[in-house]
């Protein structure tokens, strides 16, 4: 399959580059004549495209079912958890932080802010001073 798409995009490609007249009627006849081969592909192996119906007919029906599993989960949990609702008066969502608001809708300072003392900010380490070198 994968070759498949290198060919096809391959061929978009070569389409889209400037070229002479006789260059793009070359290469629409080499096209033509590969699609006439693929489409007389299982005419030629009848048993390998008798397989690969039956595999990818198995293949939808695996992928049906489990479309089916999901959406049947997805609705038993919609029915057992209610959405709840959450007012302006209880919590504000800004991003990942979460703050509690006031009755006006103004942010309350949180316990945690402005903590740090003032040995807390002071710089722990400093580079030493460069030695001049004559």
């Amino acid at each position: 399959m994968t070759l498949l798409k290198l060919l096809f995009w391959s061929f978009i490609v070569l389409l889209l580059l400037p070229s002479d007249p006789a260059d793009k009627q070359a290469l629409y006849t080499a096209a033509q004549a590969t699609l006439r081969d693929i489409r007389g592909f299982c005419g030629r192996n009848p048993e390998v495209c008798q397989n690969a119906e039956g595999a990818v007919s198995k293949l939808g029906e695996r992928a049906w079912a489990g479309f089916d599993a999901v959406q049947s989960l997805i609705a038993d949990n919609a029915a057992e958890q209610p959405a709840q609702r959450i007012t302006t008066d209880e919590v504000t969502d800004l991003g990942s932080l979460r703050m509690a608001v006031d009755a006006e809708g103004e942010p309350e300072p949180s316990p945690s802010q402005n903590t740090l003392t003032e040995n807390d900010l002071e710089p722990q380490w400093t580079a030493p001073a460069r030695r001049r070198v004559d």
